[in-house]
């Protein structure tokens, strides 16, 4: 075997030993993916992804939401 898958087989099984030290709880992972989604929809001109969101103008989004939308 050469050297170099050696060191890939060693940092194969040593990966799952780093990865607790790393790795973001549910809610904190639940939060991220929430954020930026949040970020990805208004960039692309839509002010109001979540009813819980506000609009430019500082006003609650409510029922003018992406969310209470059809389609």
């Amino acid at each position: 075997m050469t050297r170099s898958a050696t060191v890939f087989r060693a940092l194969v099984l040593l990966l799952p030993l780093a990865t607790p030290a790393f790795a973001l709880d549910t809610r904190q992972t639940a939060q991220a993916i929430i954020e930026r989604c949040s970020e990805i929809y208004k960039s692309s001109g839509h002010p109001c992804p979540c009813p819980f969101d506000h609009a430019k103008n500082g006003s609650a989004c409510g029922k003018r939401s992406a969310y209470d939308r059809p389609g």
